[in-house]
């Protein structure tokens, strides 16, 4: 990469000297004020020259010594070369390069030559300080180095502001495999490992996400987006500037074009680029969300597992060539397209011959076509038989298999009526015993009526006798009355008595009417409460009458059941029987008529096997010239990719030549498919052999 450098260096002294004219006056116009630094991430192909250049075009400062234009950005890289220089050196040191998709060691991370590192970014940062306050530097390496660079700028006291540019990876993948000759699995990695690395390490810091597409067709917003994610006016930003830089990003820039949906929408692209894919759209539209930070740590921490795997089979060089040279793969391919004029020439030489031996196979085809038709006339009457046969089959199996369902429906129906029966016996067994209790309840109740009917026999009694009592002191008082007249001031002892009788006969009275209180509230309660066991014993009576009529109904239809599981059974075992004697029938006539299958079979095979050749060796032959043709188009490359990509890509060149359609063929033989083996090689090895259709791309 040094020696790319050294070469562009010839080629940057006229961007060179514009901008240091422009970084004097820009330090002039800024002085005084605390310097800011631009640090713009992005993956190669990605717009990051652009727009370092427009921003510049603005009034940001570039380094005095810029790699100049190459092949693929003719309008200059803008990078500093000793950043680029720097970066190279350090990406070394941890056994790194700008093409090695894994991530830097965490041990070079914690080691003492990074802080060494990070000592000469400060000093790279200071040189840029000095141009001005407010200064760009951009490198693609930079996004697998951003935290080195942004610690490294507080070091120098720079504020660093972050700009990640983004692109469709499908532009990327493609501009890479233009340019560079990059196989897009590996453009593919190298994307998700730059916008990844780009996107952890400048985590936290002041940062802005774009996307090229967004500055070729309104670049205008770049300056909203610095001014409000950035906090940096950009001091140029003036009509004037404006037509310059509409010149400069003309769709000259642009060389290759792809939709969003192309990458979301493919379910045949990697899970990793369609979901951070996603994440940088949405972040580069409405502002990045902390929520999807999570996600994003989940694939780059997947990548970093990954590597440690594949890192072997998927380093750069192996994939772009021994030095990473498009010419030598180039001369590589003109070499294999004189080989392949030389393979076309000897399959023409070989038509020649087959068309020489055609001659011969029309004479015996003619001869064999006689024998064919007559072989054909037995076949068809074998044919007949073996259908006839089969059809009794048939129709047996569907007999049995219709007395199997009936089998099982009675033995269900057996099994539900057996489990109602038993339920009802349940449910029986516990209306009994409700039944005893209630009836025991009853007898309580009776015995205790019993009981308070004495009682109050007792009482009445008891009543009867006072009042008897009470009517005899009541005889005495009238009695007495007569004599207490003639004696009311004779004996004080006869009014005390007196007294004391009427408050014991209060008393009785009072006793007689709580008696009584009692005795009817007693006998309410016991009434209501025996006809409420009378009612419960006739719903019980009840429910008794209906769970028996239940029962006896289930144990009908359970006989019914039985006796008809019984018939079906003696139905099954005389078709079974029936079935067994077929079997026999059908195994003997497919030993008589094997013989005969055998021999026609081997006649049909001639007879194919003849016409086949005769009939599309010419056709076959011009086929098979074409997809030599197309597999020796192949780069070189080609054989160390995985071969599920190899697959893919291949049949995506058979169909758009018109000579296969993989899918059509999968579709039409569903055992190639499972088998898992490749559609045009299963066709070529047997399906040609077997007179299996080829489907043509529509």
């Amino acid at each position: 990469m040094i020696w790319t450098i050294i070469k562009m260096m010839g080629r940057a002294s006229a961007m060179d000297k514009d901008s240091t004219d422009g970084n004097r006056a820009l330090a002039s116009s800024f002085e005084g004020r605390k310097a800011q630094g631009i640090l713009v991430l992005g993956m190669h192909r990605s717009g990051t020259s652009a727009c370092t250049r427009v921003l510049n075009m603005l009034g940001c400062a570039l380094s005095d010594r810029l790699i100049g234009a190459g092949e693929g950005n003719e309008n200059g890289h803008w990078e500093a070369v000793d950043a680029v220089e720097l970066n190279e050196e350090m990406l070394a040191s941890a056994g790194s390069s700008h093409e090695d998709w894994g991530p830097v060691s965490p041990e070079w991370r914690q080691s003492a030559i990074r802080d060494l590192m990070v000592e000469r970014a400060s000093v790279v940062i200071k040189e840029h300080s000095r141009l001005g306050p407010l200064f760009a530097i951009k490198d693609p390496r930079m996004c697998r180095l951003g935290d080195v660079w942004i610690e490294a700028a507080i070091a120098a006291e720079v504020n660093p502001l972050v700009v990640v540019m983004l692109r469709n990876p499908i532009e990327v993948m493609d501009s890479l495999e233009s340019r560079d000759l990059m196989v897009s699995g590996y453009a593919e990695l190298l994307w998700l490992r730059h916008v990844l690395d780009a996107e952890n390490s400048s985590r936290g810091h002041t940062r802005i996400f774009f996307r090229y597409d967004q500055l070729l067709s309104n670049w205008q917003s770049l300056v909203t987006k610095c001014r409000n994610g950035l906090g940096v006016a950009l001091p140029r930003n003036t009509p004037k500037v404006h037509a310059e830089i509409s010149q400069f990003l003309s769709q000259s820039h642009r060389h290759q074009h792809a939709d969003h949906a192309a990458v979301l929408d493919d379910p045949t692209r990697s899970p990793w680029l369609r979901q951070v894919f996603e994440i940088m759209l949405r972040w580069s539209e409405g502002g990045e969300d902390a929520a999807d930070y999570p996600a994003l740590d989940e694939v780059r921490a997947e990548m970093d597992r990954s590597y440690s795997v594949f890192a072997r089979l998927l380093l750069s060089e192996d994939v772009t060539g021994a030095a990473g040279s498009g010419r030598q793969l180039r001369e590589q391919i003109d070499h294999l397209q004189k080989e392949s004029a030389h393979h076309v020439e000897a399959l023409r030489i070989a038509v020649e011959a087959a068309e020489s031996e055609r001659a011969a196979v029309d004479q015996r085809t003619t001869e064999l076509e006689s024998e064919l038709h007559r072989a054909n006339a037995d076949l068809a009457e074998v044919q007949a038989l073996v259908l006839a046969e089969q059809q009794a089959l048939r129709d047996a199996g569907e007999r049995t298999t219709e007395l199997e369902a009936a089998l099982h429906q009675a033995n269900a129906d057996l099994a539900e009526v057996q489990a109602l029966v038993l339920a009802e016996q349940q449910a029986k067994r516990e209306a009994d015993q409700r039944h005893a209790e209630a009836l025991s309840e009853l007898h309580a109740h009776e015995i205790q009526k019993a009981e308070l009917t004495g009682q109050l026999a007792t009482l009445q009694s008891t009543i009867l006798q006072r009042n008897e009592e009470i009517a005899q002191l009541f005889a005495q008082l009238r009695e007495g009355d007569a004599l207490r007249l003639q004696a009311i001031g004779e004996s004080e002892r006869e009014r005390d008595r007196r007294i004391a009788l009427e408050h014991e006969v209060e008393t009785a009275q009072n006793r007689i009417a709580a008696l009584q209180s009692q005795l009817a509230q007693t006998q309410a309660t016991a009434r209501q409460e025996a006809e409420a066991r009378i009612a419960e014993l006739a719903q019980i009576t009840l429910a008794l009458k209906e769970q028996q009529q239940i029962s006896e109904e289930a144990a009908t239809q359970a006989s019914e059941a039985r006796a008809e599981a019984k018939r079906l059974l003696q139905q099954v075992e005389q078709l079974t029987r029936a079935n067994e004697v077929a079997k026999a029938d059908r195994t003997s006539n497919e030993r008589n008529l094997a013989a005969r299958f055998d021999e026609l079979a081997r006649l049909t095979a001639i007879v194919t096997d003849e016409v086949t050749r005769a009939d599309t060796w010419e056709t076959a032959s011009q086929w098979l010239s074409d997809v030599r043709r197309i597999e020796e188009g192949f780069p070189a490359w080609w054989a160390i990719m995985p071969s599920s990509w190899r697959q893919r890509r291949a049949h995506r060149r058979y169909r758009s030549a018109g000579l296969f359609d993989a899918a059509a063929y999968l579709a039409l033989y569903p055992d190639v498919a499972e088998q898992g083996m490749d559609p045009i090689r299963h066709y070529i090895l047997h399906g040609m052999a077997e007179g299996r259709t080829r489907p043509q791309p529509s």
